[in-house]
């Protein structure tokens, strides 16, 4: 999906927890500028490990691409944020799906989407001979200049987006989505990538399991 959001001027990042460099390779033609390889790379030896450090390009794009207070140079607001292929359970990449504006829209893909509704920094369980809720301590860190929630918000009654949740393989779900958006015709110039609505029913039609919240 990558390759044709840039081709189409819609693709502001791509950030990869992967470290084979497969989404830098020149033959897919996306700027390396919009690629950020979150827990390094192979190729250089730069792989992030547990209790490593991420790279200081992680947190200075995330600083250009979710601005705490925009200015006049700012880009415009991310539409649109896509989640594929990640259980979300590793900190502090699992809080950038979080820091989506109130007036973007928020897609996962995922193979078994239970995996990807609770982590580590979820609350825990009702626990004790009174039910008292239990708690998880530490479950924001700093990103983009502001406090973020490491805990995923996908069912979260008090959410802020509109989002779309899909239970399907990310590969399959990408060849049945650009089967159907070929289908529906091109998109129309200066108009962006297709509403919240639209992307519902061409995800619809990817047979996957689909929750719309």
């Amino acid at each position: 999906l990558g390759p044709w959001l840039a081709q189409r001027g819609w693709l502001r990042r791509i950030y990869t927890q992967n470290v084979d460099g497969l989404d830098l390779h020149p033959s897919l033609g996306v700027d390396p500028e919009k690629v950020v390889e979150c827990h390094g790379a192979l190729r250089d030896a730069s792989e992030v490990l547990y209790g490593d450090a991420l790279p200081a390009r992680f947190f200075a794009c995330l600083d250009q691409d979710f601005p705490v207070h925009p200015g006049p140079s700012a880009l415009p607001p991310v539409d649109l944020v896509l989640v594929l292929g990640t259980s979300l359970q590793v900190a502090p990449f699992c809080a950038v799906p979080n820091l989506a504006p109130a007036s973007a829209a928020r897609v996962l893909v995922n193979r078994n989407l239970q995996d990807c509704l609770i982590n580590a920094w979820s609350p825990a369980p009702p626990d004790g001979p009174y039910g008292s809720t239990g708690f998880s301590l530490n479950s924001s860190c700093k990103l983009a200049g502001r406090a973020v929630t490491l805990r995923p918000l996908w069912t979260c009654s008090r959410r802020r987006w509109r989002q779309l949740l899909i239970e399907d393989d990310c590969d399959a779900f990408s060849t049945r989505f650009f089967a159907l958006a070929q289908a529906a015709g091109p998109a129309v110039p200066g108009r962006g990538a297709v509403g919240l609505k639209a992307q519902a029913t061409l995800f619809q039609g990817s047979r996957g399991r689909v929750m719309q919240r």
